[in-house]
């Protein structure tokens, strides 16, 4: 699936996921944030992934196809488009 990477909201805050073609939500890639700007800050400058189970195969399709790139802070992995 080549789903557009963007900041969504649920009731527990902003995140950083996908959508799938009908525009329900399809992947959570990050955790949550109190803020929109603050997501929307992290999905540029870089995220903390959500390494769960179901998010790890998403995440590894993303990087191998560029849509998402990794680098380093401070020794922490973090995701960027």
């Amino acid at each position: 699936m080549n789903y557009k990477v963007s900041v969504l909201r649920s009731g527990n805050g902003y995140y950083i996921g996908q959508r799938d073609t009908e525009g329900c939500p399809y992947s959570r890639l990050s955790g949550y944030f109190k803020k929109e700007v603050k997501a929307k800050f992290a999905l540029v400058n870089g995220f903390e992934p959500r390494l769960a189970r179901e998010t790890i195969p998403t995440l590894d399709s993303l990087i191998r196809k560029g849509t998402l790139s990794i680098k380093r802070v401070e020794g922490v992995d973090l995701l960027s488009i």
